[in-house]
């Protein structure tokens, strides 16, 4: 097996942020690693925002006709994975210079090491619209590891599909697989961030009909009532970026 990361980024309609998430992976100080992206059914302008990035030979792009959700879309890369270690990348999260250094040098100091996790940044901003950011050194107080955060040794573990029903978090129910593999290490350094805007919705929403876990029609209308409320004042937080996505189409050389 290949020395190195197999770095999977699933994707559904992020084109405002996907482009920022791939340079910073091309920025790594470590550079021995494989990009492969799912593109999970977008009907956005992801593929023509990342064009010129597909002609690297070190990005393997796979495209889904259809939202097929997050459970299948990673499993689809791991099939393919080349390397000896993977890491995520959410298209709308990034990594800092050295986030891949920093966890291939806990992976390597033992095979009794199975996973490696960072620190992370995050917002905590609510329907004010006013921005709280947030650095946790290891997992967020009440959630799981986030994808972003995790590199661990390639095994034949898989994510849970769209056929299975759990009540767990998809996050939860893997991690939770590769304990019985060996230990969690983190690297005590924030080297990541996790990105929190409203399109990200859409990724849970998604998740919830086509990535393992069921949800009754009511539920699920007052979820996206709920995310909408919650939202608005916050769309203005979008505003920049959307400007830099539409000004990058403008511009962009056939």
């Amino acid at each position: 097996m290949v020395k190195g990361f197999t770095v999977i980024m699933p994707t559904y309609n992020q084109a405002s942020f996907i482009r920022r998430a791939i340079n910073s992976l091309l920025k790594q100080t470590y550079s021995n690693w494989e990009l492969i992206i799912i593109n999970d059914g977008c009907t956005d302008t992801t593929e023509e925002f990342i064009s010129d990035f597909l002609k690297d030979p070190k990005v393997i792009y796979i495209k889904n006709k259809l939202n097929t959700g997050l459970g299948n879309a990673v499993n689809q890369a791991l099939e393919m994975a080349n390397y000896d270690y993977i890491a995520y990348l959410p298209s709308d999260d990034y990594y800092d210079d050295f986030h891949l250094e920093t966890l291939k040098q806990k992976l390597d100091k033992s095979d009794k090491i199975t996973l490696a996790f960072s620190g992370v940044r995050y917002d905590e901003s609510d329907s004010t619209g006013i921005l709280v950011y947030r650095k946790s050194i290891g997992v967020r107080p009440g959630y799981n590891l986030s994808m972003v955060q995790v590199a661990h040794r390639k095994t034949n573990d898989r994510w849970i599909e769209r056929e299975e029903c759990v009540s767990e978090d998809l996050f939860f129910t893997f991690w939770r697989k590769l304990t019985d593999k060996g230990i969690f290490v983190s690297t005590d350094r924030v080297t990541c961030e996790w990105t929190n805007h409203p399109d990200q919705r859409h990724k849970i929403i998604g998740e919830m009909y086509g990535g393992g876990i069921n949800i009754d029609n009511i539920t699920m209308y007052n979820i996206q009532f709920v995310c909408v409320l919650q939202t608005i004042k916050r769309l203005m937080n979008l505003k920049y970026m959307n400007l830099i996505a539409k000004r990058y189409l403008a511009v962009k050389i056939p």
